[in-house]
């Protein structure tokens, strides 16, 4: 390479730190997505409701219809002659979610009638349905936002969530604030 005039020498060595610089911004491209996709936002977020397993047996009514025949095929049955659909929003300021209320052993339960009716169809003696709880009312689901402050007590992860509300009593009233909603006002 002595040999060759000085522009072919510079030229050679241009090239070099070109490719090193195209490949520094490819990499920090890479790099910056795989921290956008891999990271959440510090909070915690409600990806579903806490369910219960409930035995077919216990199931009252559903839909506000009295169930008589507890077997799966009697339940397919009464959904379908009744035309059951999911008839009830839960949630609150445009963050809905529709099911249908399930009485059983003397409590509410929910869920939506198509998957209510795949879990029927496994022959199955439990059904997994969701629990009444005030964060369904108050809109907190999937999309209800981040959760990052309850009662001015910071929450950057699910272990601070756990552990602030065990501080509180069932019954208690609680303020949660999220990252893309207002403060929402929840009975434990």
């Amino acid at each position: 390479m002595e040999s060759k005039p000085k522009y072919q020498q510079l030229s050679v060595l241009a090239a070099g730190v070109f490719t090193n610089t195209i490949l520094a911004i490819l990499f920090f491209i890479i790099l910056a997505g795989f921290f956008l996709i891999a990271y959440n936002p510090v909070g915690a977020t409600f990806t579903t409701y806490s369910y219960a397993s409930v035995p077919l047996l216990l199931i009252d009514q559903i839909g506000g219809k009295d169930v008589i025949d507890t077997s799966n095929e009697g339940i397919i049955s009464l959904i379908k002659e009744n035309n059951l659909t999911d008839d009830l929003e839960l949630g609150s300021e445009g963050n809905f979610v529709k099911y249908t209320k399930i009485k059983a052993d003397g409590k509410d339960f929910y869920i939506d009638i198509e998957s209510f009716t795949k879990q029927l169809q496994t022959n199955s003696s439990n059904v997994y349905l969701f629990w009444d709880f005030p964060a369904i009312n108050a809109g907190l689901g999937s999309q209800g936002g981040i959760i990052v402050e309850i009662n001015g007590i910071t929450i950057n992860d699910y272990n601070a969530l756990v552990r602030t509300m065990k501080t509180f009593k069932p019954g208690e009233i609680i303020s949660v604030i999220t990252k893309d909603r207002e403060s929402k006002k929840l009975t434990e």
